[in-house]
């Protein structure tokens, strides 16, 4: 299978594409800075490209001939409003090249709450970090509103942790926030899951779909 995984040196793409690697597809990493990708996706089997995520031109070069994209970037505290630009640069670009599917990463902020809230009404956003945590919720629209690609969107758990191995031992929902205690008022702190396990959920969404134009969210 031909993958594309915009934002291969992230955190989680530079797992995605590992594992991808690893499970024999044609990996393309798509990344805004050729430094990292040499440094951070060095003897990976892989193609590396330079794109800008928000101008399609760029990133048809990509994308041409994937089967699937895989999109792990996310806002940046400078101007989180880009994001929903980049985003639908990617959407744009996926359509023109005929990708048959798109997996992309969200945030536990565009989930609801145990209670039924939404995860921003029943934990507010330190004003830090709310410019970025706000634009999650507009990223969802914008991919509920795409009617034309099989996109999943991918929303982590509250608690992320950089270390341990793939376990398959999560619980999968849609919409609604994973935790093992709901009546916790630090529920956040209950909803928990490693990096390689979500890249391992990622990869074996590629591979086998379950979801369909669905949000859905993992943890332990």
């Amino acid at each position: 299978m031909n993958v594309a995984v915009v934002g291969a040196t992230g955190r989680i793409g530079k797992r995605v594409a590992r594992m991808l690697v690893e499970r024999g597809h044609d990996v393309r990493g798509v990344n805004r800075r050729p430094d990292r990708a040499a440094a951070v996706l060095a003897g990976l089997a892989l193609r590396t490209y330079v794109a800008d995520t928000s101008d399609e031109a760029s990133l048809a070069p990509a994308l041409a001939g994937a089967d699937t994209v895989v999109l792990t970037t996310a806002p940046t505290r400078e101007d989180p409003a880009a994001y929903l630009t980049q985003t639908m640069g990617v959407l744009r670009a996926a359509r023109r090249a005929d990708v048959t599917r798109l997996v992309a990463v969200s945030s536990y902020v565009a989930l609801l709450a145990p209670d039924g809230r939404t995860v921003l009404e029943a934990e507010p956003a330190h004003p830090y970090f709310r410019p970025i945590e706000e634009i999650y919720p507009a990223q969802v629209s914008l991919f509920r509103a795409e009617t034309e690609l099989d996109w999943l969107l991918v929303a982590p758990p509250a608690e992320l942790y950089p270390y341990g191995d793939v376990t398959r031992s999560y619980r999968v929902a849609e919409n609604v926030l994973v935790v093992t205690d709901t009546v916790n008022p630090d529920f956040k702190e209950t909803s928990v899951l490693s990096m390689e396990d979500l890249a391992a959920f990622i990869v074996d969404e590629v591979e086998h779909p379950a979801y369909h134009r669905q949000l859905v969210t993992l943890a332990y």
